[in-house]
């Protein structure tokens, strides 16, 4: 007698959940075009990042030929047996001393290549300097020759400046 009065009791609280589990709690949900299956949008993120992060500032300035190119090339490649003046003139008529370097760079031909200029003011992958540097030139050695190669820091900042015009600035 015991048994079946618990069992009784449990298919009571069985029956009670059922019949009131489809019941709402007098709640009106939102419903999409008619339809409750379809999907509902659940509106604005209630936490929206209070801190997106600082705006986007202007694009910075390309290299600049005296003071971010010049040091470098004077640093490794202009002196005397090399592009500056000396007993003998520089290397392939290429002076990179610091009052000729631009005349003697920009839309003037390679010696060695002569279809390729030594530095083709917006398109680095045409000129010849950029080639020489990175030693995929099909003429002569890697500069600079006999030292260790450029950075590749260097090389992106000589590219940046080429294709932003290679201003003389």
């Amino acid at each position: 007698m015991v048994r079946s009065a618990r069992c009784a009791a449990w298919l009571c609280v069985i029956a009670f959940l059922v019949l009131f589990a489809g019941c709402s709690s007098g709640v009106n949900l939102p419903v999409a075009n008619g339809d409750p299956n379809a999907p509902v949008d659940p509106g604005p993120d209630p936490d929206p990042d209070p801190d997106p992060g600082p705006a986007p500032g202007p694009d910075p300035e390309p290299p600049s030929f005296s003071a971010d190119i010049m040091p470098t090339f004077i640093a490794t490649c202009a002196f005397a047996g090399c592009h500056a003046g000396g007993p003998r003139p520089p290397a392939e008529g290429l002076d990179l001393r610091a009052d000729t370097a631009y005349a003697h760079l920009v839309n003037v031909a390679s010696s060695e290549v002569p279809s390729l200029m030594r530095v083709t003011p917006g398109d680095s992958d045409n000129s010849y300097l950029i080639h020489k540097l990175e030693g995929t030139q099909t003429v002569g050695s890697r500069m600079p020759d006999g030292g260790p190669p450029l950075s590749a820091a260097f090389i992106a900042s000589l590219r940046e400046w080429i294709d932003a015009g290679a201003p003389n600035n």
